[in-house]
């Protein structure tokens, strides 16, 4: 039998996103929220202040304007926070920066989404 909430997920597409900046409180809180289904211990947080600006230093997201974070910022760390529990940091560097060259950013990102929701069905609802 599939679990429920696995079965809703829902990714946000970028339209769904917030499109005024964020300060890195408000980011976090966002993320928590629409990915809490992704965290096998509810104790466990899947996303921290110290792991965005840990990404920031890395490269894997530009540095925030003005100390606030913008839609690109969010879907990117969207993509990081799922992919992190399979790949390693420079995988997921490696994948985004093949995705982007096929593909502007917010289609990728779309796309992502959609087949993730996908697999997440098929894996669950199996019989």
């Amino acid at each position: 039998m599939a679990n429920p909430s696995i079965s809703n997920i829902h990714i946000p597409r970028w339209n769904e996103l917030p499109n005024l900046d964020l300060y890195l409180d408000q980011l976090v809180t966002i993320l928590e929220k629409n990915l809490k289904e992704f965290i096998g211990n509810k104790e466990e947080t899947i996303i921290t202040k110290t792991m965005i600006n840990n990404y920031v230093k890395q490269g894997l997201i530009k540095p925030p304007r003005k100390k606030k974070y913008n839609r690109l910022h969010i879907a990117t760390l969207f993509v990081i926070c799922i992919l992190k529990q399979i790949y390693s940091i420079n995988d997921i560097n490696e994948l985004i920066m093949l995705a982007i060259k096929t593909a502007k950013f917010n289609s990728a990102y779309d796309q992502f989404c959609e087949a993730l929701e996908k697999a997440i069905l098929y894996t669950f609802n199996r019989n």
